[in-house]
């Protein structure tokens, strides 16, 4: 799939021109090849020899050729299956960890653990630095791919991966809220508090490798950028889970929404940043 071809060239003007999430979602997803290509990208071990490295890609080019015959359904079962084995076996296991610990200590613990397990800064890092590094990025540039495409294919392979370990967690959560264990309200930290910074903690992560131009930059300054945000998410995590089970302030249940008020505004100010700047970025050396 050549990223320059005329087919999959920039949208259509009357497109281009929509204000909505649909339109936004066709021009990063459905219709974006740089998307396409790195969900369907193969890592090779570097000690691979040339035919082993080429037999491994075809392998992947069948699997992915048999995954778009499957009809609609058996994608959707195929898809939902991991999740209902994982609430089957946590709910299952729930009464024999029970034995062990009661309830009012598993759940001041819930709240940090969902809260901690967002993608770093540092993940993200070297998206478009290793496009730099390998003398790509000017060549991607000049796709006429639309900044959306580039910018949004790089982060939405990145949190399609997430966002699938965090349904996984959330299969856990909800098969201890089956038993009686935690407060429903505790799924309130997967929209509020983890999805959120899951998707900040993405733009944070490519907007520091946009600027940088090696992956030691990158993740230096990742970093540091990222200390804050991980602090500030698990500060909020524990306080709501206080309020749910040491009976502290009821105020601090609204934290969450504050923090997915403050987490959606700053990514949004992130991404219409970085479709301004990425022509002021650096380049590579490529030509």
């Amino acid at each position: 799939m050549a990223l320059s071809s005329q087919k999959q060239r920039a949208l259509p003007e009357e497109r281009a021109q929509e204000n909505s999430l649909e339109a936004l979602w066709r021009e990063v997803i459905t219709e974006n090849p740089l998307y396409h290509r790195e969900v369907s990208a193969v890592s090779v071990p570097a000690n691979y020899s040339p035919a082993k490295a080429e037999a491994l890609r075809e392998k992947a080019r069948a699997t992915r050729a048999q995954w778009a015959a499957l009809p609609p359904v058996q994608k959707l079962w195929r898809r939902a299956r991991p999740l209902l084995i994982t609430f089957a076996v946590c709910y299952a296991l729930v009464p024999l960890v029970l034995e062990h610990l009661s309830g009012s200590s598993i759940g001041p613990m819930i709240g940090p653990i969902i809260s901690g397990l967002f993608l770093s800064a540092t993940s993200t890092a070297g998206t478009i630095v290793a496009e730099r590094e390998k003398r790509t990025w000017n060549a991607l540039l000049l796709t006429q791919l639309t900044p959306a495409q580039i910018l949004g294919g790089k982060a939405a392979n990145v949190l399609r991966l997430q966002l699938f370990a965090q349904a996984i967690l959330l299969s856990i959560v909800l098969a201890v809220v089956a038993h009686g264990v935690l407060s429903a309200l505790v799924l309130l930290l997967f929209p509020l508090v983890l999805l959120p910074s899951t998707v900040l903690n993405t733009l944070v992560g490519i907007e520091t490798s946009l600027w940088s131009t090696s992956l030691k930059e990158a993740l230096s300054k990742a970093t540091r950028r990222g200390a804050g945000l991980s602090i500030l998410t698990l500060a909020v995590g524990l306080a709501t889970t206080l309020a749910l089970f040491v009976k502290l302030s009821p105020v601090l249940l609204l934290l969450p929404v504050f923090y997915c008020f403050f987490a959606v505004t700053a990514s949004v100010r992130i991404w219409r940043r970085m479709l301004r700047d990425i022509w002021r970025a650096p380049k590579d050396f490529s030509g």
